[in-house]
C-alpha cells in the first residue's frame, strides 16, 4: 500500500523563534533600510519559506497544464518532474536542520547589524519629532476637558500636529521595541520596565522627572491617570504632562547611561521609587 508523504511545512512556521526573527526583520524593513547582509539573509529565508510551502510544485503544476504547443509541454513536464523529484528527496530532518541553519543565520545577522538599526530607528523616530515641532508644541493638557470648544486654537493646533505624527511614531517605536526586546531581553519587574521605557523615550534630567514619568506609565498601564484619554499620543505625549520633557528616543545603550548617570543608589533603589 502506497504510503502518503506529509506536506511540506515552512521552517517560519513550525521554529517559533525563526518565525519571530522573520517577523521581526520584516517589520523593520517596512521602517527603515535594512543593512545589504540583513537582506540577504531575510530573502534566503523567504525562498527556503517558499520552496517548503509547495509553491513550487503548485507553479511547476499550473505551468504544465496550461502549457501552449507541444514544446512548451516538454519542458513543463520536465520541470514538473525535477520539481518533484527534489521535493521527495527531501526529508523531514533535512527541513528540521535547515531550520535551525536559518534561524542562526538571520539571528546572527539581527545580531551583527543591531547597532546600525537602532541607530536608524532613532534618526526616523526623532525626525517625525522634529518634522512635526513636537517638542516646540507640547500636548495640551486634557484633564477636565469634554469638549473641543474648551480648548484655544494652539492647543488645537498642537494635538492635531501630535495626531498626525502619532501614527509614524507608533510604528517606528514598536519595531524599536521588538528589536531590544530580541538584542536586550528583559525580566525585570514592571515599575522598572516603566522607567527602562521612560529613559529610552525622553530626555529626562533629575530624579523627580524619572519618578514623574514613570507614575504616568505605572497609571496607563494599570488603565488610570490622565494618560489613558490621549489615546494613540500615549506614551509620546507622557513627557510633555510631566513638565515638558523632551521626547528624544535614544537606543538602549545611551539609554541606560541617561538612567545610571541619576540613578547612584543602582537600579533596585529607582524601582522601589516607582513603585505605584
Amino acid at each position: 500500500m502506497a504510503t502518503t508523504k506529509p506536506a511540506p511545512t515552512s521552517w517560519a512556521r513550525t521554529d517559533d523563534e525563526g518565525r519571530n526573527l522573520t517577523d521581526l526583520v520584516r517589520e523593520l524593513s517596512e521602517v527603515v533600510d535594512l543593512p545589504e547582509a540583513l537582506r540577504a539573509e531575510l530573502a534566503l529565508a523567504a525562498e527556503v519559506e517558499a520552496a517548503a510551502s509547495g509553491a513550487a510544485v503548485a507553479a511547476a503544476r499550473d505551468a504544465l497544464m496550461n502549457a501552449g504547443t507541444t514544446a512548451d509541454y516538454l519542458r513543463a513536464r520536465a520541470a514538473f518532474n525535477a520539481v518533484l523529484v527534489a521535493e521527495h528527496a527531501v526529508s523531514d530532518t533535512f527541513r528540521q536542520v535547515e531550520a535551525e541553519a536559518l534561524r542562526r543565520r538571520l539571528r546572527g545577522a539581527l545580531d551583527t547589524h543591531a547597532d546600525e538599526l537602532f541607530a536608524a530607528l532613532v534618526a526616523r523616530f526623532n525626525g517625525v519629532v522634529d518634522e512635526f515641532h513636537l517638542n516646540a508644541v507640547p500636548v495640551p493638557d486634557l484633564t477636565g476637558v469634554t469638549t473641543p470648544l474648551q480648548l484655544t486654537s494652539a492647543e488645537l493646533e498642537a494635538l492635531a500636529a501630535w495626531r498626525r505624527a502619532s501614527r509614524e511614531l507608533q510604528r517606528v517605536y514598536g519595531a524599536y521595541r521588538r528589536l531590544a526586546g530580541h538584542v536586550v531581553p528583559d525580566a525585570r519587574s514592571e515599575p522598572d520596565d516603566d522607567l527602562t521605557a521612560a529613559f529610552a523615550l525622553f530626555d529626562i534630567e533629575t530624579p523627580d522627572q524619572a519618578a514623574a514619568v514613570a507614575e504616568e506609565f505605572a497609571a496607563l498601564r494599570a488603565g488610570t491617570g490622565r494618560a489613558t484619554t490621549y489615546g494613540p499620543l500615549v506614551p509620546f505625549a507622557i513627557g510633555g504632562l510631566c513638565g515638558g520633557i523632551r521626547l528624544d528616543l535614544t537606543n538602549p545603550a545611551d539609554s541606560t547611561a541617561r538612567r545610571r548617570a541619576l540613578e547612584p543608589l543602582g537600579p533596585t533603589a529607582s524601582a522601589s521609587r516607582s513603585s505605584p
